[in-house]
């Protein structure tokens, strides 16, 4: 009985790690690839703080580089920015949670953690909130 408790636990937590895994590396190969930025909202509370503001034609596009879940502990963010004739890219990492549900770009103190509301290969939603320093 003791032997068949033991097979059981060892059982329970491999499959536990394993899915922890695949949520994180599902959403890796989903987030591989050229994103490009279609909206964005600034709000304060749910209340929307962009004043009808109006900026540049602009283009953003997040390129992603996939990284090997379990072998490497995040991947390459590629961010370009396009206004008129005038383009900025600046390179950081990102790397996704075991459960899959947050986006973690940059490292140290420079580092910002993302909620992840929606993932699939066409749509990305992603929601932070600020911090209160």
């Amino acid at each position: 009985m003791k032997n068949l408790m033991k097979a059981l636990f060892v059982f329970a937590v491999s499959a536990f790690v394993l899915t922890s895994c695949n949520k994180e590396k599902a959403a890796v190969n989903k987030l591989d690839g050229a994103w490009t930025l279609s909206s964005s909202t600034v709000s304060e509370e749910g209340v929307d703080c962009s004043g009808g503001a109006t900026v540049p034609t602009s283009t953003t596009v997040f390129n992603f580089i996939a990284y090997t879940v379990g072998e490497e502990e995040s991947g390459q963010l590629i961010a370009t920015v396009s206004i008129d004739t005038l383009s900025f890219s600046d390179t950081t990492t990102y790397a996704v949670s075991e459960n899959g549900k947050e986006l973690t770009v940059g490292t140290g103190t420079d580092a910002e953690v993302w909620t992840i509301n929606t993932l699939s290969k066409s749509s990305l939603e992603v929601e932070r909130t600020a911090n209160e320093d």
